[in-house]
């Protein structure tokens, strides 16, 4: 029995310490990409509404195989600013037809992740109310591997 207690134990140590905490956030940089309608640009954000977009978006992204590398130029990077020059890095994806990944950058390992729907959906919300933001028109390309 105690077994199992540990087993509960370590998997809620686990997972509590593999999350972002909403608190812990206090700005997001969003660094959007140069595309065909605008130019490279950084935009600091400190609304607690889009930080829990942001963050949920991480916490609820299903991890991909190793394996998988996009190829298709990101929205934007963005870094989760935790306080103490600590910072989560990522790459941002997410496509007019609803598709959206995000992948891990350093200094924590590289890692591709599928964006949950929900989450999809709010950031679409979150960039259409911004007049200078094109969502990626095509479908997401990965790296083949032979």
């Amino acid at each position: 029995m105690w077994k199992l207690y540990l087993s509960f134990f370590l998997l809620f140590i686990i997972t509590s310490c593999s999350s972002n905490d909403i608190k812990s956030v206090e700005q997001i940089e969003l660094i959007y990409w140069e595309n065909e309608n605008s130019k490279t640009r950084n935009e600091y954000v400190d609304d607690q509404e889009a930080i829990e977009i942001f963050v949920d978006t991480v916490n609820n992204a299903e991890e991909l195989g190793k394996q998988k590398i996009i190829t298709t130029k990101p929205l934007l990077s963005f870094s989760l600013g935790l306080g103490k020059e600590e910072n989560k890095n990522y790459h941002l994806w997410v496509t007019e037809s609803g598709e959206g990944y995000i992948q891990r950058l350093l200094p924590d390992a590289n890692g591709t992740f599928k964006i949950d729907d929900k989450s999809v959906e709010k950031l679409k919300s979150f960039f259409e109310e911004k007049e200078d933001v094109s969502l990626i028109s095509s479908a997401i390309e990965f790296e083949k591997i032979d």
